[in-house]
């Protein structure tokens, strides 16, 4: 977590309550299931069934930029047929948070279509597992 000031007096205060956000942020082994390295092996290897793993039940995706929903096995035919195209790829992925309760990221994608977007997710959890993830999606073009 990054704090910004302007203030220059409040530099210190501000570079201080970062490190101490920072420090309660990390994760000392086995205290909290951290998610989003699964899901990039998942990805990297194009193994749907080890991403599906991850999902909660109760799983739905909330896609802002088209205003839809989708459930867990609607999620997975889509995250299948995208995972099996060559077409799919992903620049500069990035965790953003991550902690027991949400994790959030960002990476440009270009979908199987060959359309690219700028998306940030917002992963919530339940349980060890993603029980939601809402996006937002700006697209780019070239």
């Amino acid at each position: 977590i990054l704090i910004h000031t302007d203030n220059f007096e409040n530099a210190t205060s501000a570079l201080h309550l970062n490190e101490k956000i920072n420090n309660d942020t990390h994760v000392k082994s086995g205290e909290i299931q951290m998610l989003y390295e699964k899901m990039m092996r998942a990805q990297d290897e194009k193994d749907i069934n080890s991403l599906l793993e991850l999902l909660h039940d109760d799983f739905r995706m909330v896609s802002h930029q088209l205003g839809t929903e989708r459930d867990k096995a609607a999620f997975s035919e889509m995250a299948a047929q995208m995972m099996a195209s060559t077409a799919l790829s992903f620049e500069r992925q990035r965790c953003l948070y991550e902690n027991d309760d949400i994790l959030v990221e960002h990476s440009f994608m270009t979908l199987p279509d060959g359309s690219k977007e700028a998306v940030m997710a917002v992963w919530t959890k339940l349980e060890g597992k993603l029980l939601q993830v809402e996006t937002g999606a700006t697209p780019i073009t070239d």
